[in-house]
């Protein structure tokens, strides 16, 4: 009997092949042989995937806790070398303000406002680290400059820079102003480049680095072509984006249409397909918060 219960019936199986050669030969006939075979590995590996999270797989062993309360941050701001206000959060750890506090600094990716992606990295510190991330030049709560070009990697990075030391200010009576420093900078995506332009200029003030799916060079070039480069290939985004600034009314028109199928689709793929790990973290509606968090209020300026 106990055999019989691990595997499915033998009806169930041929129905699931009929259908599947069924979908498959739709697929030929409308998609061609290479959408097609694409579409199949495609749907293999979200089915591996899915199975592994139901086994637990390595994220298990990431010893995180059961739930985690995401922390209100502290929003504050702060005025640069070039006039511009720069609006940044913290979210305070053990040792705040004295010489034993340790400090990690995170660049966020485009697009992201506030902690949102780096929250499983909170879970896992906790409150051994006070957390500090900004809203870019450009984007969120933070002022646009009237020249483009001072919008730039090496410009957020001294944005960065000025945000530590605003934050760590009132504790340069424990710590001497050349030890003012983050224990750990992270970034992720565009956030790496930013990392990286740090400790290029201001090297003292960063002790290390957590490089977390990055690009090098131009984002566009290099993150969408990571096998070779095709020619003009990495202008498309460019001409994409100058399109959608230009035109704002397309893109909340765009976001108005979307975000209903969004409020739907997006829960149920994170029921289906999801990471284990971060629904037991974060709730079943982890994508669809991480998206609202992500890109939810950039039109709101």
């Amino acid at each position: 009997r106990g055999t019989l219960l691990q595997h499915p019936p033998t009806h169930t199986m041929s129905m699931s092949g009929a259908v599947a050669a069924l979908g498959i030969a739709v697929s030929v006939g409308y998609l061609g042989w290479k959408t097609t075979i694409v579409l199949v590995l495609g749907m293999i590996v979200i089915v591996v995937r899915r199975e592994r999270n139901k086994a637990g797989g390595a994220e298990t062993e990431a010893n995180l806790p059961r739930k985690f309360t995401k922390p209100v941050p502290e929003k504050k701001h702060l005025t640069t070398r070039d006039g511009l206000k720069i609006h940044y959060y913290v979210v305070k750890g053990q040792g705040f303000g004295s010489g034993s506090g340790k400090v990690m600094l995170l660049a966020p990716p485009l697009g992201q406002c506030g902690f949102s992606i780096y929250y499983p990295i909170m879970a896992k510190f906790g409150d051994q680290y006070t957390y500090i991330t900004w809203d870019y030049r450009g984007l969120f709560s933070s002022d646009t400059p009237a020249r483009i070009r001072r919008i730039s990697i090496p410009m957020h990075a001294e944005d960065g820079i000025e945000v530590l030391k605003e934050v760590m200010e009132g504790w340069k009576r424990e710590v001497h102003p050349s030890k003012v420093r983050a224990d750990i900078m992270v970034g992720h995506s565009m956030g790496v480049q930013v990392c990286l332009e740090t400790v290029v200029i201001y090297p003292e003030h960063v002790d290390s680095l957590i490089l977390l799916n990055g690009a090098h060079g131009h984002v566009f070039s290099s993150g969408f072509q990571p096998l070779f480069r095709v020619p003009v290939m990495g202008n498309i985004p460019y001409w994409i984006v100058q399109l959608l600034l230009s035109r704002p009314d397309m893109l909340r028109r765009f976001q108005k249409v979307m975000k209903p199928a969004m409020d739907i689709v997006l829960p149920l793929w994170g029921r289906w397909f999801g990471s284990k790990l971060l629904k037991e973290l974060l709730g079943e509606r982890y994508l669809l918060d991480f998206v609202n968090d992500y890109l939810g209020s950039i039109l709101d300026r």
